[in-house]
Parts: C-alpha cells; structure tokens; sequence
C-alpha cells in the first residue's frame, strides 16, 4: 500500500505576488534614498520628528477624524511634532482665507488660551517599535491597499491575502521584520489612520504623502 503523498505548498494567488512585488518595490526606494536632506540618517531622532511631522500634518488634512486624532496626540500625548504638525497646518489653512474643521479650531484656541505654549513630554520607557518604522510601516500598508484595493483591511486567509500578511512577508524577507500578520495588524490599530484618503492608484502617490511637506 502506497504512503500518501504530502501536500505541495498552494502556489501564492496573482493578487499576493503582485502585492508583495509592489510592496518590495516601495520598501527598496525608502532604504535605498535618504528622505530628508536635513540628516543624513533616516533613523535619527532628528528624522523621525521630522518625518512624524509630515506624516501628521498629511494625515490631519485628510479628514477632521484624522485631525481630531492628531490633537489627542499633542494634548494627551505631548507629542512635539504633532503640535508641530497642527500649528503649521493652521497657519497654512488661515493664510489661505479657508475655515478651520472643528478639530483644528478647537486646537487653535487651546494654544491660544494656553499663551501659545503646550508641555511636550518624554516617553518614560522606550516604546517597544520605533514611531518611525512603525509609521512607514503604516505608509506601506496605505500605499499597496491603493495599488491594489481588491486586498483585505483584515485577517487573510488561504485564498484571499490582506494587506498585513503581504508588508509581513515582505519585511520578513528583507531581514527587518517586525513579526507576522498580527504584529502588523497591530502596529496599524496603533499608529493608521481612521480614515484613508481617496487617492488614486498612481505609483508616486505613496511618496508624494510621505515626502510633502
């Protein structure tokens, strides 16, 4: 009697090939280039509060829910470059002539009442990832979900993938992994936004929001 055969691993479906081809793509161009001309090391503190701060004020300017969101970070948090991020956009809405959403009014009048100041705080341990991986992390996940919408916001399954198994595997791969699907998914509930922008599917977009100042 002949032992039964093992099964041959599924092949992966074009849906994750293409995701994981598109994210490997996207995560290359952020090792490879030095984001700020400010600081030669993207991993400095001088640029991840940079770039928290752009990544903030994008976020903001995309729905008042993301703003409202931003301003729990500078007030509760003591985020610098979350206020940063609000001050920057406020002027920029003002000079403008454009009215403020109730987020950033609310913001607006606090630092005012407050005589411009707000505490900023040191985080009493090192969090467990940095803000800086974990927003670009963020960034990745947004940029194959417009490339790609057809993916799942949620838990894969065998025969549809989501966008946290692909950014899994993917970092995984390249040697800076941060844990598999549940990690990711995690570090998305923590740091992504409520709501995402209604982009379109052009490649640039993903850089274009990480690097607009």
């Amino acid at each position: 009697m002949s032992k039964p055969q093992p099964r041959k691993p599924a092949e992966p479906s074009w849906l994750e090939a293409a995701g994981k081809a598109h994210v490997r793509a996207a995560l290359a161009a952020i090792r490879q280039s030095n984001v700020f001309d400010l600081v030669p090391d993207l991993f400095s503190n001088a640029a991840l509060q940079e770039m928290l701060r752009r990544v903030l004020k994008n976020l903001a300017s995309w729905h008042p829910r993301n703003a409202a969101r931003v301003v729990e970070l500078a007030l509760r948090g003591g985020l610098e470059p979350a206020d940063l991020a609000l001050r920057e956009l406020i002027s920029e809405y003002n000079e403008r002539g454009e009215p403020l959403n109730s987020a950033l009014t609310t913001y607006a009048n606090i630092v005012a009442d407050r005589g411009g100041a707000i505490t900023y705080r040191r985080p009493r341990s090192r969090p467990r990832e940095s803000p800086l991986v974990a927003f670009t992390i963020v960034m990745l996940i947004i940029d194959v979900m417009r490339e790609l919408p057809q993916l799942r916001l949620d838990r894969s399954s065998p025969r549809h993938p989501s966008a946290f198994s692909i950014v899994a595997a993917v970092l995984i791969e390249a040697g800076v992994g941060r844990g598999g699907e549940k990690a990711i998914r995690a570090i998305w509930k923590q740091y992504g936004p409520p709501v995402l922008a209604p982009f379109g599917r052009r490649r640039d977009l993903f850089y274009r929001a990480l690097l607009k100042k």
